[in-house]
């Protein structure tokens, strides 16, 4: 795996709510990038909750599991995550209503485990083409599937930041998890919706496919394009090539 990553604080915000982290051995490669939620500096407590709970869960699995059994360590991970937040929220009143989204890609063998909650995205470059592993879970995202608005006036609704379901959430289901086969060249790009934010799909598909040999150098081509359009929000962006 070739791996590349930057979160950066954006053009607006006072401090970075995003969390992110990157494991890689022989036996599994993780990536995790979380955006929280919350007053204060209640979002950037949630998020790295959530990314050191979920570490800690999975690498202590790490080897013990079959393939197909990393479905339920998942779960109960994000579940134990979860819960974590919730009660650390409830002993300090400065952390009430701290929640976080998260995206999570555990690379096994020639599998690869994506699980999320909220509106932070998981892509993948093949065939040059950019295609979303993840679906939003947000009030835009359910009016784009029933079909009350289109994808391009989702793109600047104005509730479009609005999720429905994230780690410390009352409404809190459960991660959406979906396994795909890698293949020699594909590249994977993680992401907060500071950047999908600020950048078009298709913009992020020429640069993610442009710099598909210089993984570093396309992390810092969208951070710098995504505070060029107006930086709105934290930007947290992780390229990872599977060969």
């Amino acid at each position: 795996m070739q791996i590349a990553y930057k979160s950066d604080i954006g053009r607006v915000a006072d401090h970075n709510e995003d969390s992110l982290a990157i494991w890689l051995d022989q036996e599994l490669c993780l990536v995790m990038v979380a955006d929280g939620v919350g007053g204060h500096h209640a979002g950037e407590v949630a998020s790295k909750i959530a990314v050191h709970s979920l570490q800690k869960a999975l690498l202590a699995n790490n080897g013990k599991n079959e393939p197909e059994d990393y479905l339920d360590t998942l779960r109960s991970a994000f579940d134990g995550a979860h819960q974590e937040i919730l009660q650390q929220a409830s002993q300090d009143d400065s952390l009430a209503g701290m929640a976080t989204t998260m995206v999570l890609g555990l690379f096994q063998n020639d599998k690869l485990h994506v699980a999320h909650v909220g509106d932070s995205r998981a892509y993948r470059l093949q065939s040059r083409h950019l295609t979303p592993l993840t679906q939003d879970h947000s009030l835009v995202a359910a009016m784009v599937k029933s079909g009350v608005i289109t994808p391009r006036e989702a793109q600047n609704h104005a509730l479009k930041n609005v999720i429905t379901q994230c780690l410390g959430c009352p409404d809190y289901l459960g991660p959406e998890i979906n396994t795909f086969d890698l293949a020699p060249g594909d590249i994977f790009l993680f992401c907060s919706d500071g950047l999908t934010d600020m950048l078009m799909k298709k913009k992020i598909e020429r640069v993610v496919r442009w710099h598909a040999r210089r993984l570093p150098q396309g992390v810092e081509k969208l951070v710098r394009l995504a505070n060029k359009k107006g930086g709105r929000d934290n930007i947290t962006v992780v390229l990872a090539k599977y060969e």
